[in-house]
């Protein structure tokens, strides 16, 4: 099984991923982020990067795919207007994985 890389979020945000190969999904529907989050659990896709604005719109869906192994969903910060949303995530899964906050 070959395992593949997504984005999900607005043209401007993953106008770097595409340049990279990664497979990119443009949306600004709210309403499409949670089904196509799904959908792309469901293929062969191990990592699936998704805009940080996206992410409390569909914090059921992240949670559930957190209780999988497979994908790992990464939020990735926005600039120049970033939350902090997708760094504390991180700083989460570090906690969890090692036991201490080395982010």
């Amino acid at each position: 099984m070959q395992h593949k890389i997504a984005a999900i979020g607005n043209k401007e945000t993953l106008v770097l991923f595409e340049s990279l190969g990664i497979d990119c999904f443009f949306m600004e529907n709210p309403d499409e982020v949670g089904k196509s989050l799904k959908i792309l659990a469901g293929k062969d896709y191990s990592i699936i990067f998704l805009a940080e604005n996206l992410a409390p719109l569909v914090e059921d869906t992240l949670a559930e795919l957190a209780r999988k192994p497979l994908p790992a969903v990464t939020i990735i910060p926005m600039q120049p207007k970033s939350t902090g949303l997708g760094l504390e995530r991180i700083r989460k899964m570090a906690v969890r994985a090692t036991g201490t906050n080395i982010v």
